[in-house]
């Protein structure tokens, strides 16, 4: 894998995204599976999914690796809102669609910088549209340098734009960037 490509062979690429789904109706899981795997064999893209059942499940040890984060709002621990807003605090960068069935909340998802809402049941037109939008915004923030850093026990994507200098201290980096060390 280079720069978030997978090679194949010497001048053919399949573009690659990590695909996270949070949602606690397993009816509404396998769905999206379902049509993402469509779409994975339609656009010629691999997509690699993986499934939580609430909120707290992608939070207890959240990695900045998703590229984009399909989020029901109304789950049974943590709403979809309170766990876009501490995945907002760790990873800026990642598409964020949220999936409900209470289309009052599209408006709260701006504070969250929410790329798209779908409403249930998921229709595969809706999906498609709301996947054509965020790869299309992940491809142009791939072409930015990034990198991945370790901040304790969480991971985080770093503009190499970003950073004024890196201090090593004990074996460590410490990366001074315009949002802090």
């Amino acid at each position: 894998i280079c720069n978030g490509k997978k090679l194949v062979g010497e001048n053919e690429r399949i573009d690659m995204y990590r695909v996270a789904i949070v949602e606690d109706e397993k009816e509404c899981q396998s769905v999206l599976v379902e049509f993402l795997n469509r779409y994975e064999k339609e656009k010629d893209v691999h997509i690699i999914p993986r499934i939580f059942n609430d909120g707290i499940d992608i939070l207890d040890d959240y990695s900045a690796d998703y590229d984009i984060i399909f989020l029901d709002i109304r789950m049974k621990h943590k709403d979809g809102m309170k766990t876009a807003q501490e995945i907002r605090e760790l990873d800026g960068d990642v598409v964020i669609i949220f999936i409900t069935s209470l289309a009052q909340y599209a408006i709260e998802g701006y504070k969250v910088n929410a790329s798209d809402f779908i409403l249930k049941p998921v229709k595969y037109q809706q999906l498609e549209l709301s996947l054509d939008k965020a790869i299309s915004s992940i491809k142009k923030w791939k072409m930015e340098k990034q990198i991945l850093v370790v901040d304790g026990s969480t991971k985080r994507k770093i503009s190499t734009e970003d950073i004024f200098y890196v201090e090593v201290i004990n074996h460590d980096l410490q990366f001074h960037t315009k949002s802090g060390v």
